[in-house]
């Protein structure tokens, strides 16, 4: 009976004061535009396994083994992190891990690839991946490439002419980049290891009569190539953008050493000046169709066109593997 009249008391009390007891409810406030803001950016970005990644590759710059590195015996794989943007192109790019005398090498050839956008939802968006640059020694043949299995440039499969440009389009691009060219004039300064012996070769190459046709996916030229004053090449050429594999970019030192291991020369080295870049055109691994080219940014926008002309010509390497 007390603890009656006491709750009794209290309420009565309460009611003096004008106080209303009530139960308390824990009810947030509405997020304001700020953090929902906020909520947004933190939201996770989409990440691709390495592998994925390769299959999205449309044009990459080969890197080229340093030097020094050579000279020091140092190999290895430099692990980088990328963020592939809406478009295609590489962002925040940083490396994670591998040899230091390597890395630079890594990042130079890799800030300039170009990949296919990534679709979810039918939708492009960014994605993270990492991309792994594997550096070898051995036998005389230094290489730099991207991991196993990536070192063939997939295009996607063919895409309805409204998505960018249009074949026309495209191939009046490419005639008109290819026909400013002019005559490339350049030295090959070489070195055997082997021996010591040092030479220089001198090469003039120049191609004219470009054609590209949208009607039938043809790029024509006619090259004529002098070496050291003789006239080594004077024809003319042509390829099927349907019937290509890739197109690729390298230094003319990278390509020149291929050609040296395939020739039985592997301690061979050059030197190249001025410094020049090599737009391959690859109907399979050993047969190509090759421009010589000063400026890297051009061969990166020419290739660019030229795999675009690709899909849309329905060419490029099918095979899942």
């Amino acid at each position: 009976m007390k603890n009656v009249l006491r709750v009794m008391f209290v309420v009565s009390f309460a009611a003096l004061l004008g106080i209303s007891i009530i139960a308390q409810q824990a009810i947030a406030p509405p997020p304001r535009p700020a953090e929902q803001e906020a909520h947004a950016a933190a939201t996770p970005k989409v990440k691709i396994s390495a592998g994925v990644a390769v299959g999205m590759v449309l044009q990459r710059t080969a890197p080229l083994y340093p030097t020094d590195a050579m000279a020091a015996r140092i190999s290895g794989t430099v692990v980088l992190q990328a963020t592939i943007s809406k478009t295609g192109s590489i962002k925040n790019l940083r490396v994670i891990s591998g040899p230091d005398m390597l890395r630079k090498s890594a990042l130079d050839a890799v800030k300039t690839w170009r990949y296919k956008p990534y679709l979810l939802a039918n939708n492009p968006v960014e994605v993270e991946t990492t991309i792994n640059v594997i550096y070898k020694l051995g036998g005389g043949e230094p290489s730099a490439t991207p991991a196993a299995g990536s070192q063939t440039t997939i295009p996607p499969p063919p895409m309805p002419a409204g998505d960018g440009p249009s074949l026309a389009v495209t191939m009046q691009f490419i005639q008109d980049k290819l026909s400013h060219l002019g005559v490339v004039n350049y030295a090959a300064y070489n070195h055997d290891n082997a021996d010591g012996h040092d030479w220089i070769t001198r090469f003039s190459i120049e191609d004219t009569q470009i054609t590209a046709d949208p009607a039938t996916c043809r790029v024509s030229f006619h090259e004529k190539r002098i070496t050291e004053g003789k006239v080594t090449s004077d024809a003319d050429f042509w390829f099927n953008l349907g019937k290509l594999q890739d197109v690729i970019v390298m230094p003319r030192e990278q390509l020149l050493k291929k050609a040296n291991i395939a020739h039985g020369h592997p301690t061979r080295d050059a030197r190249i000046d001025p410094p020049l870049f090599m737009l391959v055109a690859r109907r399979s691994e050993t047969t190509g169709w090759y421009f010589y080219i000063f400026d890297q940014d051009l061969a990166n926008r020419i290739a660019k066109a030229m795999v675009h002309g690709i899909e849309l010509c329905g060419g490029g390497n099918k095979s899942p593997f």
